[in-house]
């Protein structure tokens, strides 16, 4: 199978005659290394960006709470 690919991508110019399928198979270790890098580096965004949101709604609900008390009071 992989033989096949490597012949049709030699065929269409995309991999030279030179390579072989362990160049392929480094290739593709290489892309799988960097998508979960990238995956983890987007993960660590998000949580910041959920822990930002998760913050801030509470500190609304604090100000909501002192500032009804007070009001309340009055």
């Amino acid at each position: 199978m992989l033989e096949k690919v490597v012949q049709v991508l030699q065929e269409q110019g995309l991999l030279m005659t030179g390579e072989s399928l362990e160049d392929l198979r480094t290739l593709r270790e290489e892309l799988r290394s960097e998508r979960q890098q990238e995956m983890s580096e987007f993960r660590q965004q998000w949580m910041t960006v959920l822990e930002n949101m998760e913050h801030q709604r509470t500190q609304q609900h604090r100000n909501w709470k002192c500032g009804g008390i007070g009001r309340s009071a009055n």
